[in-house]
């Protein structure tokens, strides 16, 4: 899924870190909040505001695709449960010798 930066948007190291910050606090607000906040960027981040709208519709997208924001959601200990057989046993083969 290729994201778009926005018109004329060639995104530096330096801007990618400061994408990844903002990116980090718009996914702690509630869904309905992110346009207002990124409405209100301050006017020297405003124009990382397309990248950013970009990739917060990309997040949404797959969280509608897979019904959470991603894999590391779900602890690996849950998803061996999940997974267990009838008698209660992880389904994974974790120590087993293969070959």
């Amino acid at each position: 899924m290729a994201i778009d930066p926005g018109p004329g948007l060639k995104p530096s190291r330096k801007d990618w870190v400061e994408v990844f910050a903002l990116l980090d606090v718009a996914l702690e607000l509630a869904p309905d909040a992110r346009a207002p906040w990124l409405a209100a960027l301050d006017p020297t981040q405003a124009r990382l505001g397309p990248l950013l709208q970009a990739l917060l519709q990309t997040h949404a997208q797959i969280h509608a695709q897979t019904g959470s924001s991603g894999f590391m959601e779900t602890p690996a200990a849950f998803v061996l449960a999940d997974t267990a057989t009838a008698d209660g046993t992880p389904g994974s083969e974790a120590g087993s010798i293969i070959g």
